[in-house]
């Protein structure tokens, strides 16, 4: 055989397997639309469940419970300011902490609580502008797929927190249970009502386009969070400052603990900073993605 058969041989060799991937790919995509039009009961239901879930009224719903969170926890720190500022009476009569210290202690925290109003008025917006920085996915089904996953780890959660709680009597669980149920749940409807979260569905979505969607969704939803986190901290500080004139003992570590926990009112302003790095991290990894197309183009 000359070296021209060879050569023709082993092409059409190539072509006859080049056509026979092609083929057991064309299948494959077959079989998958098939199995697409014929869903199940549960996809069906679940389907129906989210798309329930799924509407502008409870998008506004949403949007409005985060921006009254952050309006309560900023009107909060006003009330722990005027608590601050009794603590410098209350704290000398009741356990007779010293009256120098007392004034020190109480007029600082006191201005620190307006400082950290004010870093937190202009911050909450700003968390809310980095929300609303626009990624890609090819499918909503993906985003049902997340939701499901969180609506279900709330609910056995939740169960089973109630479960140890009851049982063993430590009824602390029971809240630990329903904030991880409601937490959860609120995650779900976020990501369900992903246009709150800058999120827009395009099939011509590449592959890395949905992987920086998701790492971009983990962060957003925990964007979205702070305002309501924030809230509970402020709360919490209240309640811990405003007992301390009751407690049985004052002790330094007591009042270096209670300080840690003002410290983290700044919550606003920490998630803005590590935000902006893991968007920068986000817009690298985008400027690589759009470089890589024209060479896979060509």
């Amino acid at each position: 055989m000359s070296e021209n058969q060879v050569e023709t041989q082993a092409s059409e060799v190539a072509v006859e397997k080049k056509m026979t991937a092609k083929d057991a790919a064309l299948s494959a995509a077959l079989a998958l639309k098939k199995m697409g039009q014929f869903e199940t009961v549960t996809a069906t239901y679940a389907d129906k469940f989210l798309n329930y879930l799924q509407s502008d009224r409870r998008a506004q719903m949403l949007s409005r419970g985060q921006n009254f969170a952050g309006r309560i926890g900023l009107v909060g720190l006003y009330l722990l300011a005027v608590i601050f500022v009794l603590n410098i009476f209350l704290l000398p009569l009741v356990h007779d902490f010293p009256w120098g210290a007392s004034m020190s202690l109480g007029l600082g925290l006191a201005v620190g609580a307006l400082v950290i109003h004010y870093v937190n008025f202009k911050m909450l917006p700003l968390l809310e502008e980095l929300v609303s920085t626009p990624t890609r996915v090819a499918s909503v089904g993906f985003l049902n797929a997340v939701s499901v996953v969180l609506l279900f780890a709330g609910l056995f959660g939740l169960i089973v927190y109630w479960y140890i709680g009851l049982t063993f009597e430590h009824f602390s669980l029971l809240f630990n249970g329903l904030g991880m149920a409601i937490g959860c749940a609120v995650l779900a409807l976020l990501v369900i009502n992903y246009q709150l979260l800058g999120i827009e569905v395009v099939e011509s979505a590449t592959a890395g386009d949905s992987f920086i969607c998701l790492i971009s969704l983990v962060l957003k939803a925990y964007i979205k969070l702070i305002p309501v986190v924030f809230m509970g901290i402020v709360f919490w500080a209240i309640y811990s400052w405003a007992s301390l004139p009751f407690e049985r003992y004052v002790r330094d570590r007591h009042l270096f603990e209670l300080v840690q926990v003002t410290a983290w009112l700044l919550l606003p302003l920490i998630g803005y900073i590590t935000s902006l790095f893991w968007f920068f991290v986000i817009d690298l990894m985008s400027g690589l993605l759009k470089l890589s197309k024209p060479t896979q183009s060509k």
